[in-house]
């Protein structure tokens, strides 16, 4: 039988072949991803800050999904986006998205910025995650 044949047996107006709304739950792109931002993410706010630098009026806030506006340094701005794109740390890619997540509010992003030194700034992100030995890279073979 060819298809031809098919679609008159249901008839010229139904080219679904009898299958009406079957399968349509998979039509959604979003599905069974986890919900969005209600801001704009805060790596690309870093970026704003970074790329604001040598302007006349530079951007030195982010803005938190709970509202809060935060005030943010250019030297802080590149500490984070690096910690957030595992330039520095030794975090597994589920460990930064976790990090991401918890860095959009601003309890989160308040405890981190807490920190004086690189090593500072690791352990306090570390610590709002609650990273284990799971979350960690393995040293690379130099073989």
């Amino acid at each position: 039988m060819k298809m031809k044949d098919i679609n008159e047996a249901f008839g010229e107006a139904h080219d679904d072949f009898g299958l009406a709304r079957h399968g349509s739950e998979l039509d959604d792109p979003e599905a069974g991803m986890k919900p969005g931002f209600k801001k704009v993410p805060l790596s690309s706010q870093l970026m704003k800050i970074l790329d604001s630098r040598s302007n006349p009026n530079p951007i030195k806030s982010v803005q938190t999904d709970d509202g809060k506006e935060v005030p943010m340094s250019a030297n802080m701005a590149k500490a984070l986006l690096a910690l957030l794109r595992g330039q520095i740390g030794n975090m597994k890619p589920m460990a930064r998205e976790r990090l991401t997540d918890k860095l959009q509010q601003s309890a989160g992003l308040e405890m981190v910025m807490k920190a004086k030194t690189g090593e500072q700034l690791i352990a306090n992100a570390e610590e709002l995650i609650g990273m284990g030995d799971m979350d960690r890279q393995k040293d690379k073979s130099i073989y």
